[in-house]
């Protein structure tokens, strides 16, 4: 990516981003970043305001909210300007019974989304586990950084099965786009795979070893850590090079938008019902700073698995297969 000099946003303690001036050059990565450090920063716990308990069925947006979200802590955010946008307009001041958030609740500025997909630095969120079927769902870009994609290689997911599913949630899944897209996640599995192994980018680029799905599954194991603590963005493994990239935050109706077949039973992880609620109250703008808010105030539990001892991965796997079938060739 072509680094673009822009100003070098500061973010007060309060989260809001104020641009320091004329300011150029290359800004690396933080160091933080890559040993997951700089994500559990980003992710530092806060006092939570007390909130209102909404009952199991979702309610109108219109529902009672008693109290809006905290402000979240930001410090060493760097969002480049050319994937930040200006700054989202506050939430107006609504009515009882519903309420809007304060100025400067949401972060200054967001990514730009990618393809009207989520950009594969969109903040994750961290200490719960994500199923393979929501990211496919919500944040198929994820898949470009290593480690998300090895994971999907070592517990079983090849190109039909995450095309099948990232097609399938926005109900795109036809025979000859299940096609275009096998070839482009094969590219991503073959790319992130040997950027996991630290094969270097020139060999890389030169085409170099041919990447062995299966040879890379024996040799590494299962994933059991199915949290995003270990993730990285692709970026920090390009050491050649000066990065722009960098974690940043999009509001949640950017991940959902294009959802038409949400995850459901235990695929229904704690990401989900996060999405859900956001789309639920739409009066509160929230976005991906809010990840951890959401869950705790509302006391959303992932759904036990109904086979312990069982990788959440691949009983996905088996779920997709038995409900969705592979698309026919068109007649």
């Amino acid at each position: 990516m072509q680094h673009v000099n822009t100003p070098e946003p500061h973010f007060s303690p309060a989260g809001l981003a104020q641009s320091s001036g004329d300011q150029s050059g290359q800004h690396p990565l933080p160091e933080m970043l890559q040993d997951g450090e700089y994500l559990q920063q980003i992710h530092a716990s806060t006092e939570l305001s007390p909130f209102a308990s909404l009952p199991s069925s979702p309610e109108p947006p219109s529902a009672l909210i008693s109290s809006p979200p905290p402000v979240v802590p930001q410090s060493g955010i760097y969002l480049p300007g050319a994937l930040a946008l200006a700054a989202p307009t506050p939430a107006p001041q609504a009515t009882a019974p519903s309420i809007a958030l304060p100025p400067n609740t949401g972060p200054h500025r967001y990514l730009r989304p990618h393809h009207e997909r989520p950009p594969d630095n969109v903040l994750w969120p961290m200490n719960i586990e994500i199923s393979m079927i929501e990211i496919c769902t919500f944040c198929p870009d994820w898949l470009l950084n290593p480690e998300v994609i090895a994971r999907a290689i070592r517990n079983g997911w090849n190109r039909e099965a995450i095309a099948k599913a990232q097609l399938y949630a926005t109900d795109e899944l036809t025979h000859d786009n299940w096609l275009r897209q096998n070839g482009r996640i094969q590219k991503q599995i073959s790319f992130g795979g040997k950027l996991f192994d630290n094969v270097s980018i020139a060999s890389i680029n030169d085409g170099g070893r041919r990447f062995d799905s299966e040879y890379f599954r024996n040799r590494h194991g299962q994933q059991l850590d199915l949290t995003a603590n270990g993730w990285r963005l692709k970026d920090t493994y390009q050491n050649a090079r000066v990065s722009t990239e960098s974690i940043g935050h999009m509001p949640l109706s950017a991940l959902y938008n294009r959802v038409v077949n949400w995850p459901s039973g235990e695929d229904r992880m704690l990401m989900t019902q996060c999405l859900e609620f956001a789309r639920n109250n739409q009066q509160l703008n929230l976005d991906t700073s809010h990840w951890d808010w959401i869950i705790q105030s509302q006391n959303f539990a992932a759904p036990a698995a109904a086979r312990t001892g069982v990788n959440r991965d691949d009983e996905a796997l088996r779920r997709l297969h038995e409900n969705v079938d592979d698309p026919g060739p068109r007649r």
